[in-house]
This record gives structure tokens, C-alpha cells and sequence, in this order.
């Protein structure tokens, strides 16, 4: 299981509903949440550190019953969720940066300005798949939970893999794709993370996270650095490390 769709589990299971992400750049296209590529031989399966989903095949619909008195504690408490979406790669040093001012570790906690009204504060875990310009092939994934975050690599979107090695199944191959951009210049690279919290402002977190994506000047180098160009699938795209 994705662990976008594992979180919008969590939050269903806390509110009773399905949620639409409200973000203008949050469109359909990524709401089914098929991460085929970090399963199987393609990637690890994404370790979930949440006591309450450490089986990632288990079936939340047992949750629905309780839809009517979540619903009523989503209401009372202000949960709820939204997906962060976007088609642009972080800067690494800008997203470490954003992230040490949200979560500073006390070693770092006299150098790194802690802002008081930070939005992170509300969020009570976060979740998903990030693109770093610093690696072209590789997935990464984002989970924080409290004072629990961590960015690791969770094996390569299906856009760096031959197609060779794609799965031979055309219903399979349609799922894929289905998370690929409608460019083709990127394929299934992207931001997809789902915030769970309690009267979060969306509008700050989203503003923050995008100050940490390329600019349209570091974008241009970095579609020039990795030769960018239109094609479906991106067969046979070398997993280098270069940095944008």
C-alpha cells in the first residue's frame, strides 16, 4: 500500500469521510494513489511507523461503522487532512533547511530560529513520496509524526525503469501511467504528501513547502542537467545522482 493512501486511511478512520484535496494543484490524477513502483522489486515497501498501521495490506473498512461519532469528533477537534501536490522537485538544502525550522533537533536548536506560529505545529503526522533535484531516479519517502521525521529512499519511480522491467499486465502498465504527468516530461516524479492535523492553516504549509521547490531558473538547469524531454514512459533513464 501507498503511503499516501494509508494516511487518507487514517484520517477517514478519524472523520467518518473522504476528503478532496482542496489545493488548486491537487487534481484527480493523483487521488487514487497507486505506488506500485515502491513495492516489489522495484523498491522497499514503505515501513510505517504509526502503531496503528503496521500491516499495510490490512483493510481499514472496518473503521466505517464508527463514521457517525468520528465524524462528530472531527468536528469538535478540527481535524482533518489535505494532499500536497506538485509537479516541481524540492532544492534539498531549502527543504532541510524548512524542515530543521519546523522540527529543529535540540543540538541544532540555538542556530536554527524557531518561528512561534510555525503551521507544522498543527499537523499531527504527514506522509507521502517526494522528488528531490538532487536524484532524477530516485523516490523518496516522507513521514513525520510528532517529533518523528525522516526522508529516506524509497527505491525508483517507474519513469527511471525500462520498460522491460515493467509489470506485463496492460491493466498494470494503465495504472502506472495514470500517475504519469500529461507532458510525459516527467512521468510519475512528484510531490505527494498527506497532512493529517488539527485546524491546520493549508494555505501556510503549502506557501512554505513551496518555497523549497526549484525556482523556473533552477528548474531550466535542471531539465537541461538531466535532458529532460517529452516521452510516455522515459524507458531506460540512467539513475545517476547529479545535483540541479
Amino acid at each position: 500500500r501507498g503511503a499516501v493512501a494509508a494516511a487518507l486511511a487514517e484520517a477517514k478512520a478519524a472523520d467518518g469521510h473522504n476528503h478532496a484535496c482542496s489545493d488548486s494543484h491537487c487534481t484527480d490524477h493523483s487521488h487514487h494513489h497507486h505506488h506500485h513502483h515502491h513495492e516489489g522489486a522495484h523498491g522497499k515497501e514503505a515501513a510505517c511507523t504509526d502503531p496503528g498501521c503496521q500491516d499495510h495490506g490490512h483493510d481499514h473498512s472496518h473503521h466505517d461503522h464508527k463514521g457517525k461519532d468520528a465524524t462528530t469528533a472531527s468536528k469538535r477537534f478540527g481535524i482533518h487532512n489535505f494532499v500536497y501536490t506538485r509537479r516541481r522537485p524540492f532544492h534539498p538544502q531549502r527543504l532541510k533547511d524548512l524542515v530543521l525550522r519546523w522540527l529543529p533537533v535540540s543540538s541544532n536548536a540555538e542556530a536554527v530560529p524557531v518561528a512561534g506560529d510555525s503551521p507544522i505545529k498543527s499537523v499531527l503526522r504527514s506522509k507521502g513520496f517526494v522528488w528531490m533535484s538532487n536524484s532524477h531516479a530516485t523516490a523518496f519517502y516522507w513521514s513525520h509524526a510528532g517529533q518523528h521525521f525522516e526522508i529516506r529512499d524509497e527505491g525508483d519511480w517507474w519513469a527511471a525503469i525500462d520498460d522491460e522491467d515493467w509489470p506485463a499486465d496492460p491493466a498494470q502498465q494503465n495504472v502506472i501511467l495514470g500517475d504519469f504527468d500529461m507532458e510525459g516530461k516527467f512521468g510519475d516524479r512528484r510531490q505527494e504528501i498527506v497532512f493529517i492535523g488539527v485546524k491546520m492553516s493549508e494555505e501556510a504549509i503549502c506557501k512554505q513547502l513551496d518555497s523549497a521547490l526549484l525556482t523556473d531558473e533552477e528548474m531550466q538547469k535542471y531539465e537541461e542537467n538531466w535532458g529532460a524531454k517529452p516521452d510516455p514512459k522515459h524507458a531506460s533513464i540512467t539513475a545517476l545522482t547529479r545535483a540541479a
